[in-house]
């Protein structure tokens, strides 16, 4: 039966919803509960900096845009047809591996992005024209991250997403101080410590202030673990219902 089938995928997804809810509560407990720290008075552990983002060896460029930035991520989506279905598959993804410096009025301390959640909401996207083409300088970046453009029927329908961190924008970073073995003995956080990922803490990387990221994080804290108990009992009793019916 479709509808039982339905309203059983119905309370899984309000369960995997509540329980994504108390992800998303514990990491708002955790920002909550780490001060903000000068980079001068960093020590080995988790740190919550904010500063201006800057870059340690040169500016990088955007793929799509070419826009002078810090930090990139990107995406790229090929449209496919399946029958008379279209979807959106994404085929391509990545981020910039360049590490870049945070510098607040006490110094400045390295951020290295590798395996970091990044919080840039600021996405832009281009995507073929009315006449099937893409703007030059996206096939010339998408040629340089090695993503083909034509298909075996002419060019393909994609949809290309890019955000960046601008250099001398205000950043938040919550991750890991680490000890940079290779320079230890400074006693410059600059070259002493790094911030990054650690298998046992979160790593977050945004261009938004921590009370707007807290801000953000309460409205889905009340949006899954409401909306996740209420599909889920919602479901339950419509299959209760469906059964009792079969019964009688």
């Amino acid at each position: 039966n479709a509808s039982v089938l339905y309203l059983t995928v119905g309370v899984v997804g309000g369960i995997g919803l509540s329980i994504y809810g108390f992800v998303i509560n514990n990491r708002k407990r955790l920002m909550e509960s780490i001060p903000t720290s000068p980079v001068r008075s960093l020590a080995v552990g988790l740190v919550e900096v904010s500063g201006s983002a800057q870059p340690e060896n040169g500016l990088l460029r955007a793929p799509f845009s070419g826009m002078p930035c810090v930090l990139f991520s990107y995406q790229v989506e090929e449209r496919r047809a399946s029958g008379k279905e279209t979807r959106w598959e994404t085929i391509a993804k990545g981020t910039s591996p360049e590490p870049f410096f945070v510098r607040d009025d006490t110094g400045k301390v390295l951020v290295v992005p590798f395996d970091g959640q990044l919080i840039l909401p600021d996405n832009r996207t281009t995507r073929n024209n009315w006449l099937g083409a893409l703007p030059e300088e996206t096939i010339l970046g998408l040629l340089k991250l090695g993503v083909p453009v034509e298909g075996w029927f002419g060019e393909k329908t994609l949809r290309c997403s890019e955000t960046c961190i601008l250099p001398d924008e205000t950043v938040y970073v919550l991750g890991t101080a680490q000890e940079n073995k290779s320079a230890a003995e400074s006693t410059e956080n600059s070259a002493r410590l790094y911030i990054g990922s650690s298998r046992d803490n979160e790593f977050i990387i945004s261009d938004r202030s921590e009370k707007e990221l807290l801000s953000r994080l309460r409205w889905q804290v009340y949006a899954f673990l409401g909306g996740g108990p209420a599909l889920a009992v919602l479901c339950l009793l419509l299959l209760f219902k469906a059964s009792v019916t079969v019964v009688r």
